[in-house]
């Protein structure tokens, strides 16, 4: 799953009334815990993800795939 298709994903359950920018903030924040506290002690040094843009990181593939 792409930045854009999570986004898109949060908002039509939750509606319109987090930002774009905040969704994308809480976004990084699980993406970083999925790699460096799931993958990294499982599958070993997977590395630690830079954090998402919101302004350029859209199209950006996450580490865990739909529907996690």
């Amino acid at each position: 799953m792409k930045v854009n298709e999570a986004v898109a994903a949060a908002s039509r359950l939750i509606g319109e009334g987090i930002e774009r920018r905040e969704l994308i903030g809480w976004l990084s924040e699980i993406e970083t815990t999925v790699v460096t506290e799931i993958a990294d002690t499982h599958m070993g040094a997977v590395g630690n993800p830079s954090p998402i843009d919101p302004e350029s990181d859209g199209e950006r593939q996450l580490f865990a795939p739909d529907p996690y």
